[in-house]
């Protein structure tokens, strides 16, 4: 794998990067490749974000798919109250449109732009479908769905979207960004270098958690609808971020 990464991107030198590796050169890029990396380096000339995705995709073309996350993961509120998390499945519909039906107007507005009252049974299918993405969902102590959390494999070789939904009497309770760190991980062990979000620029809540986990927010052709970047390989997001928007909070 260096060896081809290496010829495809022209560097100087490719190597398995070792644990606790001393001379970390952000001009370096490391290439995620199933819990470990290939570092390739190039004198003069950095790499760039094309370059990271096409490596990335290089990579996923190579490797078998990723197994579905199976097990269920259990994470903890700030009240210490446990959620378990897994995978969504053909089972789950009807917790789902009664999650949806259980959220406010505002709630389903700011994850779909929209108050529409639960998604269609096409889009739930798209939700089980492991060639999109995944889904995950949150299970509350009495067994009902409390979110959603999607990660959304999207046209851009290393590139994926996330939403959320969450149960208004579940927000702020730090479930959201349980979820998002959740997600996250399991981006980085495809191999994805970003993931982003669509947003309504009033949804302040989505705005900071993304943020706050060095998310970069940038203006759209819509006034009304702002885009979130994050970077899971350590680079700055491409040049075009906002700087900071008035009344953030901690979450």
């Amino acid at each position: 794998m260096p060896e081809i990464l290496g010829e495809l991107l022209r560097a100087d030198e490719a190597r398995w990067d070792a644990p606790g590796d001393e001379d970390p050169d952000r001009r370096d890029l490391l290439v995620p490749v199933r819990g470990r990396s290939v570092r390739l380096r190039r004198a003069g000339l950095p790499f760039t974000a094309t370059e990271a995705a096409r490596a990335d995709a290089l990579v996923r073309a190579a490797l078998p798919a990723a197994p579905r996350p199976s097990a269920s993961r259990r994470i903890a509120l700030r009240d210490g109250t446990q959620v378990v998390v897994r995978p969504v499945e053909p089972r789950d519909a009807d917790a789902v449109r009664a999650l949806h039906e259980r959220c406010s107007l505002d709630s389903r507005r700011m994850r779909y732009f929209s108050p529409k009252p639960y998604p269609p049974r096409r889009s739930f299918e798209g939700f089980c479908d492991p060639s999109r993405g995944l889904t995950l969902v949150a299970e509350g102590p009495d067994g009902s769905l409390l979110a959603l959390a999607h990660l959304v494999l999207v046209r851009d070789p290393g590139a994926a979207e996330v939403a959320f939904l969450v149960e208004d009497a579940w927000q702020g309770r730090g479930l959201g960004r349980g979820l998002a760190g959740l997600l996250l991980a399991l981006a980085r062990d495809r191999g994805l270098v970003e993931v982003r979000a669509t947003a309504l620029s009033e949804n302040a809540r989505m705005r900071r958690l993304l943020t706050s986990l060095g998310g970069r927010t940038r203006r759209t052709g819509d006034a009304a609808i702002v885009e979130i970047r994050l970077r899971l390989d350590g680079r700055p997001a491409e040049p075009g971020a906002l700087a900071g928007w008035a009344g953030e909070r901690r979450i």
